[in-house]
């Protein structure tokens, strides 16, 4: 790949607009990559950012496509932005204050001097998109958050990472899980509700699985976890990587599926 096709259009410790949600927030460049094709990722520029006012928790990665230029047509652009969002939840009752930032976390989103009228039009579409989307929050419990911040200074400070494949994987705690709660353990239950029960739990176990087979590559790796996936997965291409990973990755789908606050 020529040179010129991985220049990066953004610096570290550069202060940016960054589609988050449905809105743009002013937030600050910590690292600059340029990410090799993976099989769930994404290739090109990407950049750890972080948020000016938010908890250093919600750094992320983001392709370019999320990253605007600090100008002040960009921050007119952001508060448009938040008053149409203001304007929508007001006609659905649900008006609350936003505060003026950024958004859209969907790729293609980020406008740059000189769009056509027809990608604005595709951008409020996805924001519309975005605002109706059902919302499932699920609590996670502050031991596990103790967890995940242990795991984070494991691999991110200390640059250490769990040799592969795992024992106790993804898959295998899930078998674990379905065992410990199948209508076996309940004594007064009828065959019809064991049975309702075993089909249920065949379809929890799978989409869970599915979900972080799907979701590791793009959201729960670290960047210093990036090049042992790559490698595990050109080792063993046909293994799924439920019955690879263990324990710091599990952890960290439950945060990106609750939501931890």
């Amino acid at each position: 790949m020529a040179a010129a096709a991985r220049t990066l259009a953004f610096a570290e410790n550069e202060l940016i607009l960054c589609f988050h949600g449905p809105l743009l927030y002013e937030a600050k460049v910590l690292e600059c990559d340029y990410w090799e094709v993976e099989e769930n990722g994404e290739e090109g520029p990407h950049y750890l950012v972080h948020y000016q006012g938010w908890k250093a928790k919600w750094d992320e990665w983001v392709p370019e496509s999320r990253v605007m230029k600090l100008t002040d047509e960009n921050r007119r652009r952001q508060d448009d932005l938040a008053k149409s969002v203001v304007a929508k939840k007001a006609k659905t009752g649900k008006g609350k204050a936003v505060g003026t930032a950024v958004a859209n976390g969907g790729e293609g989103s980020g406008e740059k001097r000189g769009t056509k009228r027809g990608r604005e039009s595709t951008v409020d579409e996805k924001e519309e998109l975005f605002l109706r989307r059902p919302e499932v929050k699920i609590p996670v419990p502050d031991f596990l958050k103790s967890q995940l911040v242990v795991d984070w200074e494991t691999v991110t400070k200390h640059q250490k990472i769990l040799s592969l494949p795992r024992k106790d994987n993804v898959m295998a705690v899930l078998n674990q899980f379905r065992l410990s709660v199948g209508p076996g353990n309940r004594k007064k239950a009828t065959a019809r509700d064991k049975d309702l029960c075993d089909e249920t739990m065949e379809e929890i176990i799978h989409g869970l699985s599915i979900y972080f087979d799907k979701a590791l590559g793009s959201i729960l790796l670290y960047r210093f976890e990036r090049q042992q996936y790559v490698e595990i997965k050109r080792k063993m291409p046909d293994t799924k990587m439920s019955d690879i990973e263990g324990q710091g990755c599990r952890h960290r789908s439950c945060e990106w599926r609750g939501g931890v606050g």
